[in-house]
């Protein structure tokens, strides 16, 4: 969650430097576009030759105990200031700006969403869709609309629809595990459909399917499309990831998972 994050293309490299992005050559390394941005860029994501940088006037580890209020805990803008800015990804000129930060960013579909907040520990996050092309805010929920905790992430997004999910589980001071995903409509932001209490929030996307606990799910719809044949695991400080729809690599101790095939019988570890 801390690294700044990469977008590629066919011919260039995207990353985030000292008060600008830069776009570098695939195979020389050379430094072949800049994309000045008003504070530190911490975050982008490249959609149809558009390139998207939150950028952030200072950041600050999460105060939000459920977040991981400690030594790894997650960087959000430790103020107000900040902006979302797109800029043609060839040429590095500006197409338009938003004038807050963003904690995450992600892009679908021409449609770029985002997830931003008040304060830290926050009173208030939200998560909006703005159009690529223009900027322009198609919709904004904010976190009252799933629950009273401010706790929402953005996961994954697709063809019409964008995933959501409430972190927080049981603390201390909450015996009830308030963890959730909900797949809003990209259009209008309504939820389609949801998975409340989720357990854990890891949502991979694999061969137009969202995985989730131990099924497969039709994003649009909910429609229950499979099993995975064993249980995928909530993120957690190394993140877990799916290889060729076969293989799950998770935990600390970066176990790995053979998947089996629909029906073939459960999973089993790797050697």
């Amino acid at each position: 969650r801390n690294a700044a994050s990469l977008a590629a293309d066919e011919k260039r490299v995207y990353a985030p430097a000292k008060e600008k992005a830069i776009a570098a050559d695939a195979d020389t390394g050379k430094i072949v576009a800049t994309y000045a941005t008003k504070y530190p860029p911490v975050r982008l994501v490249l959609l149809d030759k558009t390139l998207v940088v939150t950028s952030w006037e200072d950041r600050e580890p999460t105060k939000l105990k459920y977040e991981g209020e400690s030594l790894w805990a997650t960087w959000v803008p430790k103020t107000d200031n900040g902006t979302v800015e797109a800029f043609d990804a060839e040429s590095g000129k500006p197409k338009w700006s938003l004038p807050y930060p963003a904690n995450q960013v992600l892009a679908a579909d021409g449609t770029v969403y985002l997830i931003s907040q008040k304060g830290n520990p926050p009173t208030e996050r939200f998560v909006a869709a703005v159009d690529l092309k223009t900027g322009k805010e198609r919709w904004r929920q904010t976190h009252t609309s799933f629950g009273e905790d401010p706790d929402l992430q953005l996961n994954c997004a697709g063809a019409g629809w964008v995933v959501i999910a409430k972190r927080r589980g049981k603390d201390k001071e909450n015996t009830q595990d308030r963890r959730a995903i909900h797949v809003l409509a990209a259009a209008d932001g309504k939820t389609l459909w949801s998975i409340s209490p989720a357990g854990a929030t890891w949502t991979p996307v694999v061969d137009g399917l969202l995985w989730h606990g131990s099924k497969k799910y039709d994003p649009k719809t909910g429609e229950v499309k499979g099993s995975i044949g064993t249980g995928i695991p909530d993120q957690g400080c190394t993140p877990s990831s799916i290889i060729g729809a076969s293989i799950l690599s998770h935990s600390r101790g970066c176990g790995y998972v053979e998947i089996p095939p629909e029906g073939k019988g459960g999973a089993k570890g790797v050697q």
